[in-house]
């Protein structure tokens, strides 16, 4: 066999760069390949392609016409036939009121009744709550309170005899996300002790908005409230009293020398009104009656709506379930929140409720209704739990003779003395099953 020598692999990145290195000693040509030719002989025009990229979009300007709404040359001054001088006040979900429950009264000219209805109470009284219930429910405050996923930065902490010490920041489960989760179980165990045939006959809404605006002895106030669960149902709850002239010589708390409108805030009637996106079915209150587009009036929007349409088979309210956190809702001198603020806000709340259903079922001008519409209301506020039922008998409230609204106060229930780690173990002491019994029979009643 003949040896011959050893041939070694020439790297190929070598012949690569030498192909590059002679290819670009010459400017290469541009072959003519006709195409030019034949475009321009089908008189087609040729551009360049350079010329084509490298060219700047011509800027064109458009003119944006305003809206039919505010037509131009429009102001809203003295001279606006809509112009109103009264001065205008609001009620939101943060605002409480200073007087408590005596304010309450003469804003809404209510009487209040101590305990709920005899018909209430014994349809309650003959509830009973099996074990599997109460199980779940405490399985609930721990699940809330001790085992929720959230970790949210909580408020700061403040020591009044050291004003001026700051706390380490907590992080834990926000009062929020607390009676959110309450409020959605203790539905949820309801619909399932209720069963289908009384299930069928209610809806659950979450988050729902009422806007109302009414006439006050002290100004006009538009009340704007959310409810963190509506049960509506297909039919009214039953009037309490049936008899509406039965508190008439009732007298209301008097508040002299304050006014009924003591401590809210009122409207800006000096900037410009903000024409936003309106919905088609969304109507605002101007001058005593309902337009189907917004006109601002003194620099303000005034809204009244009810958040279920007319042809709904669930149209009429039922419960209203409210949340209360004192980071949301304080007072304006940053004073503690009282029993009586906390009190006012669910009889104000279910007053705007049924005041805005009965306006959009007999109309804006009503005063006296036909038939008195009663709501219900559960505010959570943590542990306690607050019960009240109000019926409306009027809207008519001026002045302090004639028909008047009656709240009935029930009462507040702790659900529970204490929940917290001991030993690194979620303990759970004093729990109340009356709460839920409470709760069952407002779910519960027609």
């Amino acid at each position: 066999m003949r040896i011959t020598s050893a041939l070694f692999r020439q790297h190929g990145d070598f012949m690569f760069k030498k192909h590059w290195l002679v290819a670009g000693q010459g400017i290469p040509t541009v072959q003519d390949t006709g195409a030019v030719t034949a475009a321009e002989s089908h008189g087609l025009p040729v551009v360049d392609a350079v010329e084509y990229m490298n060219r700047k979009p011509r800027a064109e300007r458009f003119v944006i016409e305003r809206s039919s709404l505010n037509p131009p040359g429009e102001v809203f001054d003295r001279t606006h036939p809509l112009w109103n001088e009264r001065k205008w006040f609001t009620f939101c979900d943060q605002n409480v009121l200073v007087e408590g429950m005596s304010q309450a009264q003469v804003l809404t000219k209510s009487i209040v009744v101590d305990g709920l209805p005899s018909s209430v109470e014994q349809a309650i009284d003959s509830i009973k709550i099996p074990g599997r219930s109460d199980a779940f429910m405490q399985d609930m405050v721990r699940f809330s309170f001790l085992f929720e996923a959230e970790q949210q930065k909580l408020p700061k902490r403040r020591d009044p005899d050291r004003p001026a010490h700051i706390f380490k920041r907590d992080y834990g489960i926000t009062s929020f996300r607390r009676n959110r989760v309450l409020i959605d179980k203790t539905i949820q165990e309801c619909e399932k002790l209720a069963g289908r045939s009384v299930v069928s006959d209610r809806k659950v809404e979450s988050d729902v908005l009422f806007a109302l605006p009414i006439e006050t002895d002290g100004g006009f106030l538009q009340m704007e409230i959310t409810a963190d669960a509506f049960v509506t149902s297909k039919k009214p709850i039953a009037p309490v009293s049936a008899d509406r002239t039965e508190f008439s010589d009732s007298q209301l708390p008097d508040l002299f020398p304050l006014a009924p409108t003591v401590g809210m805030d009122t409207m800006d009637t000096t900037s410009t009104p903000v024409l936003g996106p309106l919905l088609t079915e969304e109507k605002f209150y101007v001058k005593n009656r309902i337009v189907k587009e917004m006109q601002p009036i003194n620099n303000c929007q005034i809204r009244d709506s009810y958040p279920v349409p007319r042809t709904s088979p669930y149209y009429h309210p039922h419960t209203i379930f409210l949340r209360f956190t004192k980071e949301d809702v304080r007072n304006l001198s940053e004073l503690p929140i009282t029993e009586s603020q906390f009190q006012s806000r669910s009889m104000l709340k279910a007053f705007a409720v049924a005041a805005s259903s009965a306006r959009s079922l007999y109309g804006v001008n009503v005063t006296d209704l036909e038939k008195p519409i009663v709501v219900q209301t559960i505010q959570f506020n943590d542990k306690s739990i607050q019960f009240g039922l109000f019926q409306l008998n009027t809207l008519n409230l001026n002045g302090v003779n004639g028909t008047k609204n009656v709240w009935f106060h029930g009462p507040t229930l702790e659900l529970f003395s204490e929940c917290r780690y001991r030993i690194s173990r979620p303990e759970l002491t004093g729990y109340n099953p009356d709460v839920l019994r409470y709760i069952y029979g407002f779910y519960k009643t027609n």
